[in-house]
């Protein structure tokens, strides 16, 4: 109970809408090398994030780090010509936001991304 609403009104939720953009960078080290069936890496990189207030009032940026792994299986595996290998690839990143527009110091979220490789 608020002492200056009426009594009786019903709770109100504003919804508005954020846009974020990231761009980032990383690097990827397979346990393993470049051979057939399933091999593991790790993954880490940093980046950039921008939040755009809905009706671009307010635009923030920050920063970002993601720290992951994952599998890749290979389909084929070849010493010559231009593509040396073609697989699958499943991974997992942790990512640390700073910045922005939200009020919290650093944010967390997960990402999950599955594609297609191919090794020149």
């Amino acid at each position: 109970w608020y002492p200056w609403s009426p009594a009786g009104a019903e709770p109100l939720t504003a919804v508005e809408q954020l846009d974020q953009y990231t761009f980032d960078g990383g690097i990827v080290y397979r346990l393993g090398g470049l051979r057939s069936g399933l091999v593991p890496f790790v993954s880490a990189g940093a980046g950039y994030q921008r939040q755009r207030h809905e009706g671009e009032t307010l635009i923030e940026g920050g920063g970002l780090f993601y720290a992951g792994g994952g599998v890749t299986h290979w389909l084929t595996v070849r010493k010559q010509g231009a593509v040396k290998a073609l697989g699958v690839r499943g991974d997992a990143r942790l990512y640390f936001f700073s910045g922005g527009i939200t009020p919290d110091d650093t944010r967390t979220q997960a990402a999950f991304a599955g594609s297609f490789v191919m090794v020149f």
